[in-house]
């Protein structure tokens, strides 16, 4: 069973997970902890926390944050360091939480569970195009004339 730590800036880890427990039920392996700048000096140590906690009751946990190259990836990529059962992963989304819900509690190895949320969340974007309707103007029965 694997333990997966959403964290990026502002409300995103909160939003996302609420967005997954909306769609599908409380997920009890999936955390949320945000970064704020006004508390950028207490992150790491509640990174760290927030780590060990899953940690203790998975056989391994993925940290999924927003973008690569921010405050909570570079920490957590700094707290992955301490632990040979944690991963980093950026760009995390909806689509790759969803689709792989169901692997949280198989016996997927580490290894496994970020090739899975990989593969996800990059086949949930897509691109659809529909026809544009063409204009229609509306012509007032007034301006001819005509009418009532």
């Amino acid at each position: 069973m694997i333990g997966l730590l959403l964290t990026g800036h502002d409300q995103f880890a909160g939003g996302l997970l609420s967005a997954i427990n909306m769609v599908a039920g409380s997920q009890p392996r999936i955390k949320a902890l945000s970064f704020e700048d006004h508390r950028a000096a207490t992150y790491p140590a509640k990174l760290h926390a927030a780590i060990g906690s899953l940690r203790a009751e998975s056989n391994g946990v993925i940290v999924l944050t927003d973008f690569m190259g921010g405050t909570p990836w570079n920490q957590a990529m700094i707290a992955a360091q301490d632990y040979s059962d944690v991963a980093v992963i950026a760009g995390a989304n909806v689509p790759m939480l969803l689709d792989t819900l169901d692997y949280l509690e198989s016996d997927y190895t580490l290894d496994d569970m970020v090739e899975e949320l990989i593969a996800a969340g990059k086949d949930g974007v897509k691109y659809r195009h529909l026809p544009r309707l063409r204009a229609v103007e509306y012509e007032d029965p007034s301006e001819k004339g005509e009418g009532i």
